[in-house]
């Protein structure tokens, strides 16, 4: 298979988790390379399951089949089960505001990774033998970020470097100035601000 092929599985898996993120059910991500180095793998954790995906299962995600032909919210729609979730549940990240902050930041660190490496990058936060890693990512995306973030969320009451950038700016002038109609945008782009 070519570089790009596996790119483009291992991409949509993460746009998979966004995707269940933005239905308002908080989930961990984590990645890492197997042993060999050979095969990307993806752990995604609700709060009742855990599901695991290999490079190696091309486009069989999470053993959902033929994810190559269906969209990310079909396949967000299959894996919630996998997890454990009832899409009739309430959603903990949104509606009120949320007592589980952790949740929320490790929200929030899932978009601002995904940005990061946009369009079709991917992450890799270890190694089966040791060892931290990148792969077509920035080296801030490590998942050890949620919990340094929360502490100083928690000393400082201010959200954590890593999540301050341009967006959040033109959130911040846009609500000082009144202009409701640019904040409202932005905020569609990144709802889990809405609990910070």
């Amino acid at each position: 298979k070519s570089a790009s092929y596996i790119m483009d599985c291992c991409r949509k898996v993460l746009e998979v988790a966004l995707e269940v993120v933005e239905q308002g059910y908080p989930v961990t991500v984590q990645t890492h390379m197997s042993p060999s180095g050979c095969y990307w793998r993806c752990t995604i954790k609700s709060q009742y399951k855990s599901v695991n995906y290999s490079s190696g299962a091309n486009w069989i995600f999470f053993e959902i089949a033929d994810c190559d032909k269906k969209s990310i919210q079909q396949i967000a729609a299959e894996l919630l089960p996998r997890l454990g979730i009832d899409s009739n549940t309430p959603k903990p990240l949104w509606g009120s505001i949320t007592d589980d902050a952790n949740s929320v930041l490790q929200a929030d660190w899932l978009y601002r990774a995904m940005e990061l490496t946009a369009p079709n990058g991917f992450w890799s936060e270890f190694s089966d033998t040791g060892g931290f890693s990148t792969f077509q990512a920035p080296p801030n995306t490590s998942f050890d970020l949620v919990n340094s973030m929360l502490s100083y969320y928690q000393s400082n009451k201010t959200p954590h470097p890593f999540l301050i950038y341009e967006e959040r700016h033109k959130l911040a002038d846009a609500a000082k100035n009144g202009n409701w109609t640019a904040a409202f945008e932005i905020l569609d782009q990144h709802p889990t601000w809405i609990n910070l």
